[in-house]
């Protein structure tokens, strides 16, 4: 029995796929791997965002998340649309400038080297401080340049008494118990520091947890605002999940047979019985998928519409309606949500051989860490394109790279394929725009990094390295 993970493809990344000649000649002149990007698909997941915060608040700001993708020619849909960049380095933040996006658009995040907080006080930027000790140096800095810096200070260890939330443990961010202190400073030094408003970052899926964060960011927002500070804004991060799939019963089914296969029963579907994530203790299944929700129904700015319409315990009002009496505006940070679509990544068929246990093992030309995230699985089907259009058998096997490793296993569950592979045919990963490209890139044993072509109009205009 075959298990399938249909990709969902956007139309205009279909037909693009669709001139198989021309991928060839692609793979032939740029190399496998090979990442394509379609910046115009941007633009309509920005619109779709930009909608339910101008249709739900008053006031609101977003910024793209830079860290999931390097290339710098996605920055530019960014400044057509209007919209922030949320800057990871200060190499991120050079791209930034050199696209020209205004200082006041543009919010540094994570932590930060002198030279980053240096040049960012000196353009201009907004500062989102990950712990005190960060906003002392961002203070010291303002006064050495004599400029004014705005910041928002990152929240952590939020709590609430109507529930009881279990936190995983974060290594950023100030705890709400200690955040007087900072409050204190920016108070004593608003000739260098102007607080812009509290932020926050909580994991896709986390709806419970993020209405405490807000509880807790509006609780701060009042101590502040008390002490004669004046926050404007609450960030609430990113964190808005897409959908990979185009069938919601495929994505189950696989699931559920990869869990009886760990069980012992059906056919293997992990290598070498790892059970990606999950383990057999006496027949029980225990533990939990190395792999994310690869199907989802409420996704990107659905999500967050049905976050400014929940009701926050404490003020027994929905989110926007509390904000909007505030006076506090609100501030996201997709990455991921801006990226659906945005990109697939190309690799040549280097052979298929047997293992000693039977199992089937496609080698590509391109190694794990072009196609990964943090050693997360992709569960997705790569489309196969294909030299000749003769039908054999259905096949099934593992993906594994070009690195002599025996750890280099791009897919460790089966994928199941119309037909088998051949060497010089391509796979295309769809929608790996999101740190599957590129967030984990590396150069190991001499193999290259992926070079990047970008698309507009269905032409391919530039490359990046």
């Amino acid at each position: 029995m075959s298990f399938k993970l249909t990709p969902r493809i956007h139309e205009e990344v279909a037909n693009f796929l669709s001139d198989k000649k021309r991928l060839f000649e692609l793979t032939q002149q740029h190399g496998s791997p090979l990442n394509m990007l379609f910046p115009a698909l941007m633009l309509r997941n920005i619109s779709g965002f930009q909608s339910v915060l101008k249709n739900n608040l008053d006031r609101s700001q977003m910024y793209y998340a830079h860290k999931p993708n390097k290339s710098a020619e996605l920055l530019h849909p960014i400044k057509e649309a209007g919209v922030g960049v949320d800057v990871a380095s200060l190499s991120e933040l050079k791209n930034a400038l050199e696209v020209g996006l205004a200082p006041e658009a543009i919010e540094a995040t994570g932590p930060k080297n002198d030279q980053f907080i240096q040049r960012g006080v000196e353009v201009g930027i907004t500062f989102n401080v990950d712990s005190h000790t960060e906003l002392k140096l961002v203070l010291e800095e303002s006064a050495r340049q004599r400029k004014q810096t705005r910041v928002y200070l990152r929240l952590n260890g939020f709590s609430a008494k109507h529930t009881q939330v279990r936190w995983g443990e974060s290594r950023f961010g100030i705890l709400v118990k200690d955040v007087h202190a900072s409050l204190r400073l920016l108070v004593d030094h608003k000739e260098s520091l102007k607080l812009v408003g509290f932020s926050f970052h909580v994991n896709a899926g986390g709806k419970k947890e993020r209405l405490i964060a807000i509880e807790n960011a509006i609780e701060c927002t009042l101590e502040a605002r008390k002490l004669g500070l004046n926050p404007q804004f609450m960030n609430i991060g990113g964190g808005f999940p897409i959908t990979y799939l185009a069938d919601q019963e495929q994505w189950h089914d696989y699931i559920s047979a990869l869990k009886q296969s760990v069980l012992g029963r059906g056919q293997r579907l992990s290598w070498n019985d790892s059970g990606l994530g999950f383990k057999n203790r006496g027949g029980a299944l225990e533990g939990g998928p190395n792999f994310g929700e690869f199907y989802r129904e409420l996704v990107k700015e659905h999500e967050l519409e049905d976050l400014l319409n929940a009701h926050l315990p404490t003020y027994k009002q929905p989110v926007k309606t509390i904000l909007n009496e505030m006076l506090i505006g609100l501030a996201i940070e997709p990455g991921r949500a801006l990226l659906d679509q945005v990109g697939v990544t190309m690799t040549q068929v280097l052979d298929v051989k047997e293992t000693s246990s039977g199992d089937q093992v496609v080698i590509v030309d391109m190694n794990r860490s072009n196609i990964n995230a943090i050693d997360m699985e992709f569960m997705c089907d790569p489309v196969l394109i294909t030299q000749s259009e003769k039908c054999d058998e259905p096949f099934s096997g593992f993906i594994a790279g070009n690195l002599c490793l025996h750890s280099d296993l791009i897919y460790r569950h089966k994928t199941f394929f119309s037909r088998k592979p051949s060497r010089g045919e391509v796979f295309v990963f769809i929608n790996t725009g999101a740190y599957n490209m590129n967030f984990v890139e590396s150069a190991t044993l001499g193999q290259p990094i992926a070079e990047t072509v970008i698309i507009k109009d269905g032409v391919v205009c530039s490359t990046e390295r």
